[in-house]
């Protein structure tokens, strides 16, 4: 399991996975 605390250093991707992870 991944949680993604800071998606924007992630960038794009943090954001996609975040989006993942909530929905």
């Amino acid at each position: 399991m991944k949680t993604p605390t800071i998606p924007t250093l992630l960038g794009p991707d943090g954001m996609t996975s975040l989006r993942e992870y909530a929905g």
